[in-house]
């Protein structure tokens, strides 16, 4: 292929460049040129020729004369009307890369000028112009702005006052006074970025030099200049009644920077003061304003100031981690009259360097009678840190007022002392319940497993009610923080068998809270105790129990239990524990429900229990059912589990929805924090086709307890026929949270249809999890 370069000398330039704007010459005819592929070029086109420009430029380096041609063969594309729109962009910001004195020479101003005043050019030219630095194109934008009008000169304003063209002062200031408010308005923000001596010159001569958009320039102008040419424009802003109330603010902040010596003086001017205005900006500003003598000027005057101004000037102060303030809020923390300076003084004191005579300071408030100080008091002296605090803790927690010994036992913990483990263990022989169940608090936060036995023995022993919760509390705690989660719990556990029942029955609650299949066997023994309240007890613990394990445990309780009594409520913990826990697997329910039928003669129960089986898909399940069912007595709640188990190995039901079909299967996907959702319109509604016919007993629309989401009201149909799906079987409204229906006896159908009959306004109607029983 034979290429015809330009016949003019110019510098060399590289041939990837060549390929894409020399005009082709081969003896045959070529259909697609690069120079076409870059004119033509579109956003989501082929950038192959881009990329080739790209890498020219850059091996061009600073080789003037390269750089030059490149220029030159760009600006013919730049100009070309059959350039693409954009090819046109992309070139622009090729040619911004290029240096000023390559693309803005007089050869290309006639150019630039022209797009520059043409309204679907000029932010092509700026594309090109706006990063190069240089008279040259400051000279551009002037020659523009004499000729441009309407939006093209917004867009030429615009452009000058981001070069900050000090050269077009004169220009900008003359359109200051121009009836079109858009042009007056650009101009006088230009000014401002400028931001010049005659720049702000230009803005104090305007026509109304107070207008909104003059004094917003004054103020970005003044921002620019020294203290000594910006103080007279602040200071004309806050004089000003007509300037609005965030100028006056901004002028303010201005005033503080530009004469920091009497800045101290004007904060606390501002604060004594009645403008609401100017105390916010001075609140905002103390935490990091430089001055050296602001703290000392606020601190001395601090009582001077409102109550509300205090708590404000408190803070600022806090967050300026002034320590020099210390001395003051100690004071005022157990005398200012106002609760909220109390709090505040309090609060701050926890914030700042401490000392072992505030460290007692927040005891003494933390052990007194106002419960909302001594809250805060005690997360204050938690955080305070400084020499001789600790030692303050430890010296208060061994000795002296009862009140201050629990102050200081609790703080043990809440500083994480831990090397003061010992002490709290040591506490227990003292005579005052409160200071042992203080202790008692604290190793539930920072013992260690190798003192389970000596709490151990602590909480056989307790007596008053508070240590004995405080103690199972720490010996639970403790516990948990040995690793070795199989035997962790044999002492508690030996300790429990081992005890008279009303001991067993006090040391209870801990099994649970260890939880696991050792700790779940020891509730199930007591559960077989004689004594009948130690054995409720444990039925009904065992029935919450946090894992899996208590079930098997309940399981043995019933079988073994020689009370029939007892035998009962084993029968109806497993039945709540069962209706409770969905992700049992179908072995462990199906062997449960196989084992506990023959164990009650409760009619209701043996139903509930054996329909249980309708939740599985497995041949098991279908199995036990029909064995069931032989039974007269259970023949009919087993063809109905029957009859559900079938229909659940027919396959997943199917779910369609009147809309937001994407998130349809987060109704049955077993997770509560997916959802489906759809406006609460009287036209919505869910349908569940399950394959088969079966028999339905509840619906649960799960909202993941928010408050909002639940039907405004619903009706349910169920039907073997969605052409003819017949009378609501049951209507209703929406539950915040979770919305259970119950279904009338003998319902039975393939298709489940919820229809949603209310419109509830700009309100979703939302399913986290949709549960069919």
């Amino acid at each position: 292929m034979i290429f015809c370069f330009p016949a003019r000398p110019v510098a060399i330039v590289g041939l990837a460049l060549t390929l894409l704007i020399a005009p082709a010459c081969t003896t045959t005819p070529q259909p697609a040129t690069a120079t076409r592929t870059l004119q033509t070029l579109d956003y989501a086109g082929d950038q192959t020729a881009l990329q080739a420009l790209d890498h020219e430029i850059a091996a061009a380096g600073t080789d003037r004369g390269r750089l030059l041609g490149i220029g030159e063969q760009l600006m013919t594309l730049f100009s070309a009307p059959s350039t693409s729109s954009a090819a046109r962009q992309a070139i622009g910001q090729r040619l911004g890369l290029l240096p000023a004195s390559v693309v803005a020479k007089e050869a290309n101003a006639t150019l630039f000028v022209g797009m520059l005043t043409n309204e679907k050019q000029v932010n092509d030219a700026r594309l090109a112009l706006d990063g190069l630095p240089g008279p040259e194109v400051d000279t551009l934008y002037l020659r523009a702005l004499a000729r441009a009008t309407g939006l093209p000169r917004l867009a030429v304003i615009q452009s000058i006052g981001n070069r900050r063209s000090n050269a077009a002062v004169g220009s900008l200031g003359g359109l200051l006074k121009s009836a079109e408010g858009d042009t007056a308005a650009a101009a006088a923000k230009a000014l401002g970025q400028i931001g010049t001596p005659a720049a702000l010159a230009a803005l104090a001569s305007a026509p109304d030099a107070s207008s909104l958009n003059l004094l917003q320039a004054q103020l970005a102008a003044a921002a620019q200049l020294g203290a000594a040419q910006a103080t007279p424009v602040y200071q004309d802003i806050l004089s000003n009644t007509r300037a609005p109330a965030h100028l006056r603010a901004a002028a303010y902040r201005g005033l503080l920077i530009a004469e920091p010596a009497l800045a101290s003086a004007r904060f606390v001017s501002a604060l004594n003061g009645s403008d609401s205005v100017l105390k916010i900006v001075v609140l905002e500003a103390i935490a990091s304003h430089p001055a050296k003598d602001l703290a000392p000027a606020l601190i001395s005057q601090l009582e001077q100031f409102d109550v509300a101004t205090q708590q404000a000037v408190i803070a600022a102060l806090v967050a300026r981690d002034e320590a020099a303030v210390v001395p003051t809020l100690a004071h005022f923390a157990v005398n200012h009259p106002d609760a909220a300076v109390r709090a505040a003084a309090i609060v701050g004191l926890g914030r700042l360097p401490g000392t072992a005579e505030n460290a007692r300071l927040l005891a003494g408030v933390a052990a007194g009678r106002d419960v909302e100080e001594a809250k805060l008091a005690r997360r204050s002296l938690s955080r305070l840190n400084g020499p001789g605090v600790d030692d303050v803790v430890i010296d208060g927690a061994k000795q002296g007022d009862q009140a201050l010994r629990v102050v200081y036992l609790e703080q043990i913990a809440a500083r994480n002392m831990a090397g003061a483990v010992p002490l709290l263990l040591a506490t227990r022989p003292d005579p005052a319940p409160e200071v042992r169940s203080a202790a008692l608090s604290s190793l539930a936060e920072i013992a260690l497993a190798t003192d389970q036995r000596t709490i151990l023995e602590w909480t056989i022993a307790a007596i008053h009610p508070t240590e004995q919760a405080r103690a199972l509390r720490a010996l639970a705690s403790v516990t948990m923080r040995d690793p070795d989660a199989l035997h962790r719990a044999d002492a508690i556990i030996a300790a429990v068998d081992q005890s008279e029942p009303a001991l067993a029955l006090r040391l209870l609650p801990v099994l649970p809270r260890v939880g696991g299949a050792a700790s779940a066997e020891c509730a199930g023994r007591l559960a077989l105790n004689s004594d009948a309240k130690l054995s409720s007890a444990a039925i009904n613990t065992l029935s919450r129990w946090p894992d899996l394990h208590g079930l098997p445990a309940l399981v043995q309780v019933a079988e073994k239990a020689s009370l029939d009594a007892a035998r009962a409520t084993a029968v109806q913990a497993i039945l709540r524990s069962l209706e409770r826990t969905r992700e049992l697997p179908a072995s462990t329910l199906v062997a449960t429900i196989d084992r506990v039928v023959p164990l009650s003669h409760d009619a209701a129960i043996l139903d509930r229990l054996i329909y249980l089986l309708a939740r599985t898909s497995s041949n098991e399940a279908l199995a036990l059912a029909q064995k069931l069912q032989t039974n007269p007595a259970l023949s009919s709640v087993a063809g109905d589990a029957t009859m559900a188990i079938r229909s659940n190995l027919a396959g997943k039901p199917t779910l369609r929805a009147s809309g937001n079909e994407r998130q349809i299967s987060n109704m049955m996907d077993g997770r509560r924090w997916s959802s489906w959702s759809v406006p609460a319109r009287a036209d919505q509604w869910v349908e569940i086709d399950f394959k088969l016919t079966r028999p339905f007993r509840q619906i649960v629309l799960d909202n993941n307890a928010e408050i909002s989401g639940s039907p405004v009201a619903y009706a349910v149909f169920v039907t073997d026929d969605l052409a003819q799906p017949g009378a609501s079987r049951v209507t209703g409204a929406g539950k915040s949270g979770k919305t259970i229906i119950d279904l009338p006896v003998e319902t039975r159908g393939r298709y489940v249809i919820i229809r949603h009959t209310a419109d509830g306004g700009d309100e979703p109607w939302v399913i986290n999890e949709l549960v069919v029983d």
